[in-house]
């Protein structure tokens, strides 16, 4: 009997991580005002900042539904495997009360469900720990029990490439907004006790990205797992992990598409860095 990870599109893990360690992804759905889709299924991170770019209305996410989660729980235990559970923060989607839904209606002790308290590159962190713990050959209560002990200990910073989109979403007016964007301001914002909040401003992208590192040097170790995330600006995340390397030594980074959860809110061009 093996341990299977299921986590959800908010993860924003890259098809390698995928694929390596064999994780089912449970895509949420994004609602534009024109049609909906499956999040990486039916819509990649490249064509939901094409269409964001476009449309009046900022599009919605919704939850995986339990019979989503029972059907993929069920098919894992068919093959005499453990689930593993691991979601985004309860406080900012349903999904992981979805998941618990579906372990209740299974009635089976072979499922196991974590709260990450996370989203996004942050989740994703804790879900690759998580894996590596399996690679060990730890038991499943002894990988729960670390996660639970650990998840608090990641670290998710962002930044905006413009206010528009924070304008939209009615999370900043549109006189801060004005003045935002004549000044260049770039907001900074930071995950913490499982919401996303504003760490601070900053006046342009170069300053920015020095302040998210600065921010992040103390977390970042040679060993550490690092994950760069951008909302189509592969460029900006290059040379963000370039600087990870030659400035702090870092060996291992992971680069990331910020899928719609966060990008919604902060629109192209952003980036970020996640840590564990």
């Amino acid at each position: 009997m093996g341990i299977r990870i299921v986590t959800d599109s908010t993860s924003d893990l890259n098809d390698v991580l995928i694929r390596k360690y064999n994780i089912k992804i449970a895509p949420l759905t994004v609602h534009f005002k024109d049609k909906s889709y499956k999040d990486t299924v039916e819509i990649s991170a490249k064509m939901f900042y094409e269409k964001l770019k476009t449309c009046e209305e900022l599009p919605k996410t919704s939850q995986v539904n339990p019979a989503e989660f029972e059907d993929i729980f069920e098919e894992i235990l068919k093959a005499k495997d453990e689930v593993l559970g691991i979601f985004i923060s309860s406080d900012l989607s349903g999904t992981f009360n979805s998941a618990q839904i579906a372990k209740e209606l299974i009635e089976s002790d072979k499922i196991h469900i974590i709260d990450s308290r996370n989203v996004t590159v942050g989740l994703g962190g804790i879900i690759l720990h998580a894996a590596k713990l399996i690679e060990k050959g730890k038991t499943i209560d002894e990988i729960v029990k670390e996660i639970e002990q650990i998840k608090g200990n990641s670290k998710l910073v962002v930044m905006a490439d413009t206010l528009e989109y924070l304008k939209k979403g009615g999370r900043l007016s549109a006189a801060k907004a004005m003045i935002g964007t004549v000044l260049n301001l770039k907001p900074i914002l930071v995950l913490k006790d499982g919401r996303i909040d504003t760490l601070d401003k900053v006046r342009g992208t170069g300053k920015g990205v020095t302040y998210i590192l600065e921010y992040m040097k103390d977390y970042i170790k040679e060993d550490s797992d690092i994950f760069v995330l951008n909302a189509a600006c592969d460029e900006a995340a290059e040379k963000m992990i370039e600087r990870l390397k030659t400035e702090y030594g870092a060996s291992s980074v992971h680069k990331c598409d910020m899928g719609p959860t966060i990008g919604v809110h902060l629109g192209p061009g952003a980036v970020g860095i996640a840590v564990l």
